[in-house]
């Protein structure tokens, strides 16, 4: 008996063998198959623009955050080496209804500074001030003046810059002039 269930066994086995190699030998592609790898690279896609469209977004956010922290630390710097004789300052026009304007200046406060060495950076559309720590002045515009020589801030604190999306990115000006 059980050389029968044997035997039973081995034939349905080779008909199961001869019925894979007889669907690999065929030839071409079934439109089944085709659709199915066509709906699977459209589904990769979607996943991959999904992520690439985040990406950009935090990508500019990242880039005007660089560039204020580029015009923080070279006013700071530009101070601390007595670049012509002056202290240098960092300006934000935070206007509602304009994009920020922030301004790199020669002197040791924004009313007193020599206009004609100002280097202004604008920053792009949907990035706007979420919050800070630093003290605004009467026009609610934020100033950072730093000390010839010593490259000290006379206000500090943290900034907080956000686009429209609501990622965010934190500034920190330290006491001590450290940036980051």
């Amino acid at each position: 008996m059980s050389q029968r269930l044997f035997l039973r066994w081995a034939l349905d086995k080779s008909n199961f063998m001869e019925g894979i190699s007889r669907y690999y030998k065929k030839e071409g592609l079934t439109l089944l198959e085709i659709i199915l790898v066509i709906g699977l690279v459209f589904i990769a896609a979607s996943f991959t623009a999904a992520n690439f469209s985040s990406l950009h977004k935090i990508s500019i956010l990242i880039d005007q955050t660089d560039l204020v922290l580029q015009a923080l630390r070279e006013a700071k710097e530009l101070s601390r080496s007595g670049f012509q004789g002056y202290p240098y300052g960092v300006y934000f026009n935070v206007d509602p209804n304009t994009k920020i304007l922030v301004t790199l200046y020669q002197g040791s406060s924004y009313a007193e500074r020599s206009s004609g060495s100002d280097r202004i950076v604008e920053l792009e559309e949907g990035i706007r001030i979420a919050s800070t720590t630093l003290q605004r002045s009467a026009e609610n515009s934020l100033e950072i003046n730093f000390s010839a020589q010593q490259g000290l801030p006379d206000n500090y604190g943290t900034l907080v810059l956000s686009d429209s999306y609501g990622n965010s990115r934190m500034i920190e000006i330290g006491r001590k002039g450290t940036i980051y």
